[in-house]
């Protein structure tokens, strides 16, 4: 019988050469494979996990910062500065006055700065294999896929993040819900969407009547819904926003009696029909307001804050996954059929803090609801942002992703501005498929190898069918005193030629569990060797379409499947991928590569935040110089006061005359045109039959039939708005800029004004003193306070880039842009439109929508939602920026105090001050020799790239 060779290992992408840590041999698949029947067998019963290594991981080479030996001794040598100083300090109430402030420092020290973690969302249609890629990414089978309920449904976008500083047990949930603000626009949407269809049922059932009594006479044209595929899809797209609502209705209210049930529900929502919209909203909103939480929040990203503006939050932890899914299913699950209400609908967003998983140390990940289902519509009024993120993932099943609308969507819609990766799932699904491998063939991506090995596997399979066939054959003649003679025929046998028989059948099941065994060994050669040709293929032809696209993007093959084989946490039908082929280990060290910047920058800031505590560990070493300058307290005390102004002088008011130069006026002189040429465009669809226009209303503008091919109505008004918008873009981002470096340059200059004032008092040789401790505490804060500055400015420029998105493309589904969000009413009022006349009301009704003057009009609403945003992140990004420099402020008063208290000339201090000074010296060569040592390794990776 032929041998089974099993195909190498795939080479590893190129890496950036940054950091190296060791690496071991990929195990063989065969060996991967009874691991794994190992594992499910010790972990039958129980709710299977994985766990990481600390360092290789899952033996493939990752070159990380986050895996280097060497930086985590570095930590540890700069924490160690932190202790020993401490030490050095006994705990009395005396040395508490003089050197409380230095014993705080030295324990804030020993903790590295927080590492900024990368933001990465994924996208994508339901389905698709979001939730089982973060599981696999973090190696908890079944939390993210938990909370579809087995679904395949994600209903509430969920961040899955490192542990929370005050999460104590193994799971934290953050459960941020909307605003009433919010849960008003969108109980008022999903109203309007049930409303429309019972509209259109009544409409249709009236015209049944009509013809029905024969009353009908000669109708004009737009009386006339002709049931064509246009009307169908425009009918069926309002059923299922009806449906929709109705559950959102139903899982919201049933612990009322008028939801109690289906029925009752139905009945009382048409009763509601006969009064006002208003005040069925108003009786909604309360029901809403008595199931949220009582703790509420500010908003963040809002300058001023209206009456219903505060974000209702609950926090809660867990020990256990299943305890977590239990109390998260109220939040995350649609429970219509259940007498408790589920709250899915009024959530904004889920946090989700774990302990002890590696990778999120370095980046959080957002499951995002899925595009093209009911998500969208249940999702009405969404306030989060996908564009607000570092990358985006795209997950896609590999057999669509070249031609789903949603890839291209995205891509569209976020490649040219942010980092992009499209991942492809079910890799698997044809990787053993001879039929699927056939059209490889065609295209010169198969080899003979893989027919060699396909007839390798045929064999065994024959023989092991014959053999299995023969050994059954066997046992039922031996059980009545059988034997099969040679010839294939049953006769009688003896006692010692029934022993012989016995004998041979156990050599044949012996050969049989062999045969299985290879059998097994060729599956995985197989689906391996599979995965090898499928890969090049799916590559080619991604590129290809990024490029006729004119974007850029990263891609990643995967099977979670597979993977969680690997892990044994899940058993897989046929051959197991090797763990290298499964695709997951490369979008870790993709995570990793991508944050290895962030890791060093915060060992850089590290180190510089121990260097100034030993500047102001001198400071308290020689406080002679500073007993007679108590003064400067004062001022201290008076430049943090005008921090706060700081921000609305020289920031805020360059922001809006910015905004106002750059993009209000800019729109507000030319609204009128964009009006007329948005009107031309409505009008145009008066050529359109009822039921295509129909059908584009129920979309949103954006549809197709077999009359009309695909447009989209947004882009089509707004084309000239986002032209305006992107050409003044530029000139707002420098006048932005040079804003942010004026307060920059401010916020420094408050500090050196401190040395400043000390000089106009005749201080200069002791505060002012170019060589003093004291100037080079101040020195090392006003780096801190540029380096805060880089941060928020870094943030913030995040946030614009999203900004840009949301003013210039039209969002996906129930992901909406400005634009789309400026349009709106108007389509919803379109949907209540039927009877005689439809074409022309709704043909009015979107030209006087278009043409509204002032403030009114959606040109200028979109303006408005920018300007907005953009004051509302960058208030968001300065307010802990002016916080974190008031800090600086109180961490120099805290060194000076120790100087000016009432015992400082104790007998105890100055012992206590000349063993600070004989620390001194060591703890700064401490800190060379880690520079040292830190610009030897970024060196060392520099020569090896």
């Amino acid at each position: 019988m032929a041998q089974i060779k099993l195909p190498p290992t795939p080479s590893p992408m190129p890496e950036e050469p940054l950091f190296v840590s060791d690496t071991d041999e990929a195990e063989p698949a065969g060996r991967s494979l009874k691991r794994a029947r190992r594992r499910r067998r010790r972990t039958s019963g129980e709710r299977p996990g994985f766990i990481y290594a600390s360092e290789e991981e899952e033996g493939l080479s990752i070159k990380s910062a986050a895996y280097d030996h060497r930086l985590k001794d570095l930590r540890k040598a700069l924490a160690k500065v932190g202790l020993d100083a401490k030490k050095l300090i006994p705990q009395t109430a005396l040395t508490g006055s003089v050197f409380g402030h230095l014993v705080r420092s030295a324990m804030a020290t020993t903790t590295p700065p927080t590492k900024r973690k990368r933001r990465i969302y994924l996208v994508g249609d339901s389905g698709a294999g979001k939730s089982s890629t973060i599981n696999c990414i973090l190696g908890i089978p079944n939390l993210a896929m938990a909370f579809g309920l087995g679904e395949s449904v994600t209903r509430v976008a969920t961040s899955y993040e490192a542990a929370f500083a005050w999460q104590t047990r193994r799971f934290a949930a953050r459960i941020v819900c909307l605003s009433l603000n919010e849960i008003r626009a969108k109980l008022r949407a999903l109203y309007r969407d049930y409303r429309s269809y019972q509209l259109e049922l009544a409409d249709i059932a009236k015209k049944a009547q009509a013809k029905a009594a024969k009353t009908v006479g000669v109708e004009d044209d737009d009386d006339i819904a002709l049931e064509d595929d246009a009307t169908f899809d425009a009918r069926n797209a309002k059923r299922q926003a009806s449906q929709s609502a109705f559950e959102v209705f139903r899982s919201l209210f049933c612990e009322h009696v008028e939801f109690s049930n289906a029925e009752r529900a139905e009945v009382f929502l048409q009763q509601a029909g006969n009064d006002t919209e208003e005040k069925l909203i108003n009786v909604f909103t309360s029901w809403c307001q008595a199931l949220l939480p009582k703790n509420t929040e500010a908003p963040q990203n809002k300058k001023t804050a209206r009456p219903g503006d505060q974000i209702p939050v609950l926090q809660f932890e867990a020990d256990t996954q299943d305890e977590l899914q239990t109390r998260l299913n109220l939040y995350a699950a649609s429970n219509e059929a259940s007498s408790n209400a589920s709250l899915w609908a009024l959530v904004s967003k889920i946090h989700i803090g774990i302990c002890d998983v590696p990778i999120l140390r370095h980046a959080l990940f957002v499951d995002w609801p899925g595009v093209g289902d009911t998500n969208d519509l249940r999702a009405k009024a969404s306030t989060q942002r996908v564009s607000d993120c570092d990358e985006i993932w795209i997950v896609c099943h590999i057999s669509r992703v070249c031609t789903n609308k949603t890839v291209s969507d995205a891509l569209h819609r976020y490649a040219a501005a942010k980092p992009c990766a499209i991942v492809c799932t079910h890799l698997d699904a044809n990787a053993d498929d001879p039929e699927g491998l056939k059209q490889l063939e065609a295209r010169g991506f198969l080899d003979v190898t893989y027919a060699q090995q396909l007839k390798s596997r045929d064999s065994l399979v024959s023989a092991l069918r014959s053999l299995q066939e023969e050994l059954t054959e066997c046992k039922e003649a031996i059980l009545d005193g059988h034997i099969l003679d040679d010839d294939g025929f049953m006769r009688k046998g003896t006692a010692e030629q029934l022993q012989m028989a016995r004998d041979e059948i156990n050599s044949d099941e012996m050969e049989l569990l062999k045969l299985k065994s290879e059998k097994v060994d060729a599956d995985t050669a197989i689906v391996n060797l599979g995965w090898d040709l499928q890969k090049p293929y799916y590559r080619d032809k991604l590129i290809a379409m990024l490029r006729e696209l004119g974007l850029t993007a990263d891609v990643f093959f995967v099977s979670n499947e597979h993977y969680m084989g690997c892990k044994g946490a899940k058993p897989v039908k046929g051959g197991l991928l090797e763990l290298g082929r499964t695709g997951i280990p490369d979008l870790r060290r993709h995570v990793l590569e991508t944050t290895a910047v962030d890791e060093m920058a915060t060992l850089q800031e590290y180190i510089a935040d121990v260097e100034t505590f030993l500047k102001g560990v001198s400071v308290v070493v020689n406080p002679e110089h500073l007993k007679q300058n108590r003064e400067v307290l004062l001022t201290i005390e008076r430049a943090k006061g005008r921090i706060s102004d700081l921000k609305h002088h020289e920031y805020f008011a360059a922001l809006d005359a910015a905004i106002e130069e750059n993009l209000e006026r800019s729109i507000r002189r030319r609204v009128d045109t964009l009006a007329t040429k948005a009107a031309e465009l409505a009008h145009e669809k008066m050529t359109w039959h009822p039921s295509t226009l129909k059908a584009f209303i129920s979309h949103a503008g954006r549809w197709k039939t077999k009359k009309v091919g695909s447009q989209d109505w947004n882009r089509a008004f707004f084309a000239k708005f986002v032209k305006i918008i992107l050409a003044n873009w530029d000139a707002f981002e420098a006048a932005e800029a040079d804003a942010f470096t004026s307060l920059q340059t401010a916020l420094s200059n408050s500090i050196r004004g401190i040395i400043a004032d000390a000089n106009k008092r005749g201080a200069e040789k002791r505060l002012g003193d170019k060589t003093g401790e004291f100037r080079a505490l101040i020195e090392a804060k006003i780096e801190a306070a540029d380096r805060l500055c880089d941060k928020a400015k870094r943030e913030y420029a995040i946030k614009l880039g999203a900004n840009k998105t949301e003013a210039t493309k039209p969002g996906m589904g129930a992901q909406k842009s400005y634009l789309d969000t400026a349009m709106d009413d108007v389509y919803e009022l379109c949907k209540l439109v039927i009877g005689r006349g439809y074409r022309r009301k709704v043909v009015d009704m979107l030209a006087d929508h278009v043409e509204a003057k002032g403030n009114s009009s959606p040109f200028m609403n979109v303006v408005f939602d920018l300007k907005n945003a953009i004051e509302g992140d960058a208030n968001a990004q300065l307010d802990p920026l002016i916080e974190a420099v008031e800090g600086i402020f109180d961490d120099i008063t805290g060194w000076l105090e120790g100087a000016f208290a009432e015992k400082a000339g104790d007998p105890v201090a100055p012992a206590i001050r000349k063993k600070l000074a004989g620390y001194l010296p060591g703890a700064l060569q401490t800190i060379r020799d880690v520079k040292t040592q830190l610009g030897k390794i970024v060196e060392e990776y520099e020569n090896v790239a």
